[in-house]
């Protein structure tokens, strides 16, 4: 599959790069993969800079895609709806993500997603730094899948022993405060390393902080590493006046997915412009945009985040 010529341009080019709320009628759509209709999903592209790439994918009951998946950069699936067995082709690793929950895909992953479920599988989805290669790898042949055989795995892992292949890298769930951010849930370098694991983050395993003193929120950290920071903000209701966060500021762009609530969007250095965030809207923000966020209803805002880690 040939890469779309919008990849690299969405909302705006490199060199003109503003903010943007980005409604459904503003997502590029196609389908992966096209070579084989009949085993594919519906992919949207919301944001695509040099830096971030993000978007919808949607996939009905019982299906997958045909040709194993491999990105330039590392992947989050926030599920939105349905359930998400995803298989890890070289290492064998398969997980399975419920609605609610984060499944985070290093870069390098040989990874292919199955819906199970009884309902359509909805995934909010983002990748940094790089997408794909101009033209995708489709060679990675389905017989050397690494899946259940009649309880035989003759698979050759990169000469690594079986019982080494199957050591899951250390999950840091003991200590979790912001002294790991930047290395969680593991360092970027190592979930890279082969053999590769997916990792599913939730409320249970996630790296929780507070934002602001003054005027304080509660952010979930899913994934924080060399390439990417993912996770879920949440603006409580109440108090003197609308509730406001403090103001955030990230070096790499950033996406905002609306998930409950309608969320203001609003930039303190450009006072005259302010976006209201619904549900399942995406808020793209340059690097170095000042925002914040106002709660303007009567009920907690609830959402997910993506800044991409410029690399050096």
């Amino acid at each position: 599959m040939q890469t779309q010529d919008f990849f690299g341009q969405l909302p705006y080019p490199p060199d003109q790069k503003k903010p943007k709320l980005m409604r459904k009628e503003d997502r590029k759509v196609f389908i992966f993969s096209p070579e084989v209709p009949q085993q594919s999903n519906s992919v949207e592209v919301v944001v695509s800079t040099d830096q971030l790439h993000a978007g919808m994918m949607e996939m009905g009951p019982g299906a997958t895609w045909h040709f194993v998946d491999e990105h330039l950069g590392d992947e989050v699936y926030f599920l939105l709806s349905g359930n998400l067995t995803e298989l890890e082709c070289n290492s064998g690793d398969c997980r399975e993500t419920n609605a609610g929950e984060m499944l985070y895909i290093p870069m390098g992953c040989k990874h292919k997603g199955y819906n199970f479920s009884e309902e359509s599988q909805i995934i909010f989805w983002a990748i940094a730094p790089d997408m794909w290669p101009e033209e995708t790898d489709q060679t990675f042949a389905h017989k050397d899948i690494r899946q259940y055989k009649n309880g035989e795995d003759h698979y050759d892992l990169n000469n690594v022993d079986e019982k080494d292949a199957g050591l899951r890298k250390s999950f840091r769930l003991i200590m979790r405060d912001v002294n790991q951010l930047g290395n969680f849930p593991v360092p970027g370098p190592e979930a890279r390393e082969e053999p590769i694991f997916y990792y599913v983050m939730n409320d249970q395993n996630c790296l929780t902080t507070i934002h602001g003193l003054e005027h304080p929120m509660r952010l979930r950290f899913f994934v924080s590493n060399d390439f990417m920071e993912a996770g879920e903000y949440y603006l409580p209701a109440g108090g003197v006046g609308s509730r406001i966060s403090e103001v955030f500021e990230h070096e790499g762009d950033t996406a905002l997915y609306g998930l409950e609530g309608k969320t203001t969007i609003f930039l303190p250095d450009d006072p005259a412009y302010s976006y209201n965030m619904e549900e399942g809207d995406i808020m793209y923000l340059p690097g170095s945009t000042k925002y914040q966020f106002i709660n303007y209803t009567a009920h907690p805002l609830k959402g997910y985040f993506v800044h991409a880690v410029p690399v050096k």
